[in-house]
C-alpha cells in the first residue's frame, strides 16, 4: 500500500494541540479515512508552529518537525492561512532557512509531492496593518485565546463577547485604549481552564508578544517581494482552496437570528471583516483564476470580499481545488454541528451557512488532490 506523509500547518492563530485542544478539528481523521478508501496509508501530523514569527522561522520549524519524523517516501504539505506560505517557503528551491542544515533541507524539500494552501494570504491581508500596532497585537492575542476557548468550552462568556465587540467597534480609538480592557477579557477567559492548560496557553500566547515579524510580512504591499523570491518548485503540484464569507449588512444581521450571543459574535465578525479588506488593492489574478472564481460565484469577487480574515482574491495559488462560502475558521472544523463528538462550534458568526457537507466536500477535494499527486 502506498504511504503518504501529510503535514497540517496552522496559520497565525495556529497551534497544533494544546492539552488535547486541536486546531484542525476532525480534519486529521477525515483525511486519513478519505485516503484509506483510495488505497493510501496516510500518516497525518499537525505541526506545532511558531504563531507570529517570520515565515522563514516558521518554515524552519516545519523542517524540524519533518526531520524529527524522518519520513520515508512522499511528503505532502497542507497549510491553512499563513501555514500555506510556510509550505511554499519550505519547498522553494535553493532557499536558506535559519539554523537549518541546507543539505538535509534540500533532501526533504525534494520529496515534497504536493502543496495545498487553504485560505492563504498569498497577496497579503490588510488585517496585518492593524495587528502590527501595539493594541492590534493585544487584540490578536485575545482572538487567539478566544479560538482556543471556544474549542474547549463551545461558547465564549457573553461578557467577553460584548467587551470584545466594544473594542472592535471603536477602531478609531483602539490605539489609545487602556490595556486593562484587554487584561480583563484575558483573565475572564483564562480562569476557566485548569492550571495545566493555563500554563500551556500562556506559553503559547507569550510567543505572539515576543515576535510578530510575520504580521509585518503579511502586509499586502510586501507580498510581491516574498512571492518573487519563493517560486514554485518544479515537479511539485500546487493547489488552493478559496473561500468567500457573507458580506456583512442587514441581511446577515437578520439571518443570524435574535439570540443575543449570536448577534454579539456577528458584531465581532463585522468588525474583523472590515479590517480584512481595508484599502486592499486588486492583485490582478491570472486569467484561469479569474475564470474559476467567476464560474464558482457567478461573478469575480471584488476587493471588498474576504473570508473575514484574508481577502478572497488573496487565496488562489496553483490549481484551484475548491471554492465556496464560509469564513476563515470554518474550514478547520470551527462551524456549528452539534451531532459531532466532540461537537463543532462556530464562534465567528459570519452567516455564511458553511456546514458539514461543505466541510466534507472541501477536505475530500484536498484528499483527492493529495491522492492523485505522485
Amino acid at each position: 500500500m502506498r504511504t503518504a506523509h501529510i503535514y497540517l500547518i496552522p496559520g497565525f492563530f495556529g497551534f497544533s494541540d494544546i492539552g488535547g485542544i486541536t486546531y484542525f478539528h476532525h480534519v486529521t481523521e477525515f483525511l486519513r479515512a478519505r485516503l484509506e478508501r483510495r488505497g493510501i496509508h496516510a500518516i497525518v501530523r499537525g505541526v506545532a508552529t511558531l504563531p507570529t514569527s517570520s515565515i522563514e522561522k516558521r518554515a524552519a520549524r516545519l523542517f524540524d518537525v519533518i526531520a524529527e519524523d524522518d519520513p520515508q517516501g512522499e511528503i505532502h504539505l497542507v497549510g491553512h492561512s499563513t501555514g500555506g506560505l510556510d509550505a511554499r517557503v519550505f519547498t522553494t528551491p535553493e532557499i536558506s532557512l535559519p539554523n537549518v542544515d541546507a543539505t538535509r533541507h534540500a533532501e526533504y524539500a525534494s520529496r515534497v509531492v504536493s502543496v495545498t494552501t487553504v485560505c492563504s494570504p498569498h497577496r497579503g491581508t490588510p488585517m496585518a496593518n492593524f495587528f502590527d500596532s501595539v493594541s492590534g497585537g493585544h487584540l490578536l492575542y485575545l482572538l487567539t485565546l478566544t479560538t482556543i476557548y471556544t474549542l474547549q468550552f463551545g461558547k465564549l462568556p457573553i461578557g467577553a463577547v460584548i467587551a470584545l465587540g466594544g473594542v472592535l467597534v471603536r477602531l478609531d480609538d483602539v490605539v489609545g485604549l487602556d490595556n486593562t480592557i484587554f487584561d480583563q477579557i484575558y483573565d475572564l477567559l483564562l480562569d476557566d481552564f485548569d492550571k495545566e492548560r493555563q500554563e500551556k496557553i500562556r506559553s503559547f500566547l507569550k510567543l505572539i508578544l515576543e515576535d510578530r515579524t510575520l504580521i509585518r510580512q503579511l502586509r499586502p504591499e510586501l507580498m510581491d517581494e516574498l512571492n518573487a523570491r519563493t517560486p514554485n518548485r518544479p515537479g511539485v503540484r500546487y493547489g488552493s482552496v478559496v473561500l468567500r464569507a457573507a458580506t456583512p449588512g442587514w441581511e446577515t444581521t437578520r439571518s443570524i437570528g435574535l439570540r443575543p450571543y449570536d448577534q454579539a459574535t456577528h458584531m465581532l465578525y463585522r468588525a474583523v471583516q472590515f479590517l480584512s479588506v481595508l484599502h486592499f488593492e486588486d492583485p490582478r489574478l491570472a486569467e484561469e483564476h479569474d475564470d474559476a472564481l467567476t464560474l464558482a460565484y457567478g461573478f469575480r469577487p471584488s476587493t471588498l470580499d474576504s473570508d473575514g480574515i484574508v481577502p478572497t482574491l488573496s487565496h488562489p495559488w496553483g490549481e484551484i481545488l475548491w471554492t465556496g462560502w464560509g469564513d476563515h475558521l470554518d474550514v478547520c472544523g470551527h462551524f456549528d454541528d452539534s451531532s459531532r463528538k466532540p461537537p463543532h462550534v462556530d464562534w465567528l458568526k459570519s452567516a455564511s451557512a458553511f456546514n458539514r457537507h461543505d466541510f466534507e466536500s472541501l477536505w475530500a477535494a484536498v484528499g483527492d488532490f493529495v491522492g492523485q499527486s505522485s
